[in-house]
């Protein structure tokens, strides 16, 4: 068997996922549960991110940008060791990918996307994700309007909507124009929700006559 730089030399130096094989079963809380288990500062994007704003399309990866911060990436990469990842790569089958040796943190830090492969799911990495005017937000910008979810006992931080909309207007695939129509009545609605918490409620009316002086 090739070993891994023999083998992306084979294949070209460009690394995106290998769509050969079947998915696995995404396990969205084992992938997270194990993040948070080493401390990895990240933010749910994509498909995930937009299921837990309330959307119905499901989603066969698990997305996320990342702090690059040095120590955050050793996290990370322990994380996905946990995981058992490894990297899916365009025009190879699992069976030759899986017993070779990557260097993660390599990978993570070189390239702005990383496709790995788990037994609990597909995992994509970002640095930044872009936003439709191809602008990358990277993970300090994505967190000043981010909200804090839940998966079960589990809390995640999850983009905000309109960066999830922004982003998939720029990718603009058959898939993401699908699903834009879904995002942007959730975006209303959460508006809608928000504008609603902050509007004071009015004084209730009484009457009682004013008290004497």
């Amino acid at each position: 068997m090739a070993n891994a730089p023999q083998l992306l030399k084979r294949l070209g130096t460009t690394i995106m996922p290998a769509r050969n094989d079947p998915h696995p079963d995404l396990q969205i809380d084992q992938i997270v549960n194990t993040f948070n288990k080493y401390g990895v500062e990240y933010v749910v994007v994509g498909g995930v991110g937009a299921m837990l704003h309330g959307a119905k399309k499901e989603t066969l990866d698990f997305d996320a940008v990342v702090n690059m911060a040095n120590d955050n990436i050793e996290r990370l990469v322990r994380a996905l060791d946990e995981l058992g990842a490894y990297m899916r790569v365009s025009g190879a089958p699992d069976y030759e990918i899986k017993g070779l040796t990557f260097n993660k943190k390599w990978f993570v830090t070189s390239q702005n996307v990383t496709n790995w492969r788990t037994p609990v799911g597909d995992i994509d990495i970002m640095c930044e994700m872009p936003d439709a005017a191809d602008h990358g937000n990277d993970y300090h910008t994505l967190m000043t309007n981010a909200d804090k979810q839940k998966i079960r006992s589990l809390q995640v931080w999850v983009a905000g909507l309109d960066d999830i909309i922004a982003s998939k207007k720029f990718a603009d695939r058959p898939k993401d124009q699908e699903a834009l129509p879904e995002l942007q009545r959730l975006a209303q609605i959460e508006k809608g929700v928000s504008q609603k918490k902050a509007t004071p409620p009015m004084q209730r009316k009484t009457n009682r006559p004013p008290l004497e002086r």
